[in-house]
């Protein structure tokens, strides 16, 4: 009973699993951490008598070198060298083994303060000492600020010691001329003039004349220069912005490069120019708009009018309240041949008489009118005793005439929202076409927000309606057209069709407005392919993801999706497909890092078999030098980082005088660990329980009890 009752006990024990708590006490000496740059930018040679950067940083070092070793006898010295990734450096007899040269495209500064502090985790720092030029260049995901990681360092109470080698900005003895920046409209009309700006970087050339060029590609695809200027800066360092203009006098696709030549002594000639693409397309539909005052109508026609590379759309203002607001040159304007003009709420005052008899006569030669909707159109602007008068649908009584600050007269305007839908004339129209199917065309009509009141119309007889407006007591005509000698005239009440756009209806807004341009210039389909390939950027660097759409719908508004066909054409001449996704009107596409040079994007499509069209972008891949094509250092950084963490900037010189100090602060740390010994975990258990067990079953035995 009593071998059974221990048995019990030691089963009991061993659930209850019991533990002897002790504490240990460890005595250790702390880490100090060394970090050396070794980035590219290193290898700047703007120290004392043109000395490197790296090099001066090395020379410190190994003037330092016997008070580091009296260091790291006393504790124990972790050094890593750090670009966009951290290398450990061994230490012999208190010279730290180097690289020869610096070679890292970054500098990530952020993340190798938070890398080498997880690399020692368990081990007590005492400080870190860091050299280098202090200036963060490090591209994701090593761009950690480095004032972030420094507020770790300050958490653990780390001081942080800098050492910064070369100059700033202001001190800067380096010589480098860097194109920073060049902006081209991506589109422009043959014998239109483009304007292109830029930024250029002088560095170290002050008082000095340096010369800017504009290149642009001919036709046997030679960059040729077209304009130059000359920039000059009294500064050590300063951006300077560049103007200039080129007239394309034939289509197509131009390469255009800004671009300084080098000189001699630059730090790097690969930052010395940028390249755009530009289309140049031909002249297109040429449509004058000329608006009063401004208004919420104005801009959005002239939103959805200049998305079409084959309209071309120019804007003027003739303010009656504004007698400046008028050009000089109108009269010259309207003498130039539009094909279609849209008037505006524009009173009839700030025409010459001369002017309306040259409309009138340009419109009876082929050219279209279409006038809008506004409180100073049609009678109340005046234009009942006007050539205007007899072109127009809408007849007009001089009676109506209502001054520019007269109030708004309720008899000549419907003011309540009017639904704009196609009259049964106007619905066989494919001016009034939303969409190729009829069914759907009016349902989208029925889904566009009500217009904002009208102009109230009386149409002449041989005037067809092809628009009306319900919510009147009665249906309302909102937009008419007849012929004058061969050209065509179009009247609109309205003047909100801007409200479609704000309510989601953008692209019913582009397609009604672009078909009446088309109707007025009696032009059936477009000018141009129905193919196309759009980039928000036709510039990258090589780290960069380059990224496109193609789209391509057919003449009656339909986009397609399907059978696309996209290459992406490199450098030396080879192709690839690309891989299109489904976006919600255009198909998307994508290419990863590229190497340098110019690529071009090929895209064609078929529908039902049969080709739609095809169509090139061409895009440049430059390389972008992170570490040198802007060297300055930063001391100011890595005076501000140490000053943070209860550190300081220190001096080279001064470097030896920091190892002695930290020597002499180096205390032995006495790390106090708790060591736990479970009192049931061990083989002098098991025996005991085996050995009872044993002994009760032999007892038993012995007695006949088993």
């Amino acid at each position: 009973m009593g071998l059974r009752a221990g048995v019990c006990l030691l089963l009991v024990v061993l659930l209850l699993r019991p533990t002897m708590r002790a504490w240990e006490r460890e005595e250790v000496t702390g880490s100090v951490l060394v970090l050396v740059d070794s980035s590219r930018s290193m290898l700047v040679k703007d120290g004392e008598e043109g000395v490197a950067r790296y090099e001066e940083a090395r020379r410190t070092l190994d003037l330092s070198r016997k008070e580091l070793d009296a260091l790291a006898k006393k504790a124990t010295v972790r050094a890593f060298t750090f670009d966009e990734d951290l290398s450990q450096v061994t230490l012999e007899d208190g010279k730290l083994l180097l690289p020869e040269a610096p070679d890292g495209q970054q500098t990530a500064i952020g993340w190798s303060l938070q890398s080498s502090l997880e690399r020692l985790t368990g081990e007590k720092i005492l400080a870190v000492v860091m050299l280098g030029d202090g200036a963060q260049r490090a591209l994701p995901p090593r761009d950690l600020f480095p004032q972030t990681a420094v507020t770790v360092l300050k958490r653990q109470e780390i001081p942080l010691h800098t050492l910064c080698f070369g100059r700033s900005e202001r001190e800067s003895r380096t010589r480098d001329l860097a194109v920073e920046d060049f902006i081209a409209e991506q589109r422009v009309f043959v014998d239109t003039e483009l304007m292109v700006s830029g930024r250029v970087r002088v560095e170290g050339f002050a008082n000095e004349d340096v010369d800017v060029e504009l290149a642009v590609e001919n036709a046997a695809g030679v960059m040729e220069v077209v304009g130059r200027t000359t920039v000059r800066t009294a500064k050590v360092s300063e951006s300077l912005p560049v103007v200039f203009s080129w007239t394309p006098t034939e289509e197509g696709e131009k390469k255009l490069s800004l671009r300084v030549p080098p000189r001699e002594g630059e730090l790097s000639v690969m930052n010395n120019s940028l390249e755009a693409f530009v289309n140049v397309v031909k002249g297109g539909i040429p449509v004058l708009y000329v608006e009063g005052a401004f208004r919420p109508e104005m801009s959005f026609l002239k939103r959805s009018l200049g998305n079409f590379v084959d309209i071309r759309l120019d804007v003027v203002r003739l303010d009656a309240r504004m007698s400046s607001s008028r050009p000089d040159d109108f009269a010259a304007r309207l003498a130039q041949g539009y094909a279609v003009i849209i008037l505006g709420d524009v009173d009839s005052s700030c025409f010459l008489e001369s002017e309306l008899r040259a409309l009138a006569e340009l419109v009876a030669r082929g050219a279209g009118l279409l006038t809008l909707g506004g409180f100073q159109a049609y009678g109340p602007g005046g234009y009942a005793q006007t050539p205007l008068a007899e072109l127009s649908p809408v007849r007009m009584d001089r009676l109506q005439v209502s001054g520019v600050d007269d109030p708004i007269s309720l008899d000549m305007h419907w003011d309540m929202p009017l639904r704009m839908m196609p009259s049964e004339a106007g619905e066989a129209e494919a001016v009034m076409s939303l969409d190729r199917d009829a069914k759907k065309s009016l349902e989208m009509w029925q889904k566009l927000p009500p217009l904002e009141g009208a102009n109230r119309f009386a149409l002449k007889p041989g005037a067809v309606v092809l628009a009306v407006g319900k919510g009147a007591p009665r249906e309302v005509p909102l937009l008419a057209e007849q012929h004058f000698g061969r050209g065509k005239v179009m009247a609109f009440a309205a003047d909100s069709t801007w409200r479609w756009w704000m309510h989601g209806h953008e692209e019913s807004h582009r397609r009604f407005w672009r078909q009446v341009v088309l109707r007025l210039a009696q032009k059936d389909e477009t000018l141009e392919g129905d193919v196309w390939i759009t980039m928000p950027r036709r510039r990258f660097t090589q780290e960069q993801k380059v990224a496109f759409q193609v789209g391509a719908k057919l003449s009656t508004g339909e986009r397609l999706f399907r059978d696309w066909s996209v290459t992406l054409e490199s450098p030396d001449g080879t192709h690839r497909v690309m891989t299109l996704t489904r976006g919600s009107e255009t198909m998307l596409g994508g290419a990863d890092a590229l190497a340098p040079g110019d690529y071009t994007i090929h895209a064609a499509v078929t529908h039902e078999g049969q080709k739609i069209g095809e169509a090139r972008c061409r895009f440049t891949v430059f390389h972008y030098d992170l570490e040198l094509d802007n060297a300055q250092a930063n001391p100011d950084l890595m005076e501000s980082l140490a000053v943070a963490t209860g550190g300081r900037a220190v001096k080279p010189e001064e470097l030896a005088e920091l190892w002695k100090t930290l020597a002499q602060n180096v205390e032995k740390l006495t790390i106090r660990r708790e060591t736990l010994r479970p009192v049931w975990d061990n083989v002098w258990v098991m025996l005991a329980m085996i050995g009872m067990l044993c002994a009760e079953w032999f007892l038993r035995k012995r007695s006949g009890m088993v």
